[in-house]
């Protein structure tokens, strides 16, 4: 026979001490589902704020940065990505992520690089080459 819990079931958050239905809760967590989200999404922007300190220390060292960067999470890429302004799609990779942080960094080391990321120089007034 299969056993079926009841929904009308009820359980108390131990975050925001309310008592909510069964199905709001993950399998064996006292916490429900959304104190559960809010607190990984703070934790993220922690983290992504302990992040941005160390990529300032290393953002002239582009080899470093890029492999620091690769050990970082890509949800709290996304964080850092923001913080800098670069711009990214929702569809992004993990690698393109980090590709447009690293240029973002070179360009910003040298301004008359391309920005289109051919590594050729430009005029003072452009910001993309004549090849690109």
């Amino acid at each position: 026979f299969p056993v079926t819990i009841p929904t009308t079931s009820k359980k108390t958050c131990h975050t925001c001490y309310q008592e909510k239905i069964i199905t709001q809760f993950e399998y064996n967590r006292q916490i429900c589902k959304s104190c559960r989200f809010l607190q990984l999404s703070t934790k993220n922007k922690e983290k992504a704020q302990d992040y941005i300190k160390d990529i300032e220390e290393i953002k002239e060292n582009i080899p470093i940065l890029e492999n620091f960067l690769m050990q970082i999470p890509k949800d709290t890429l996304v964080l850092i990505n923001t913080h800098y302004g670069v711009g990214r799609k929702a569809a992004d990779s993990k690698n393109n992520i980090i590709c447009n942080i690293v240029q973002h960094f070179r360009s910003l080391l040298n301004p008359n690089l391309c920005k289109a990321g051919c590594g050729s120089t430009v005029i003072k007034n452009l910001t993309v080459c004549d090849k690109c």
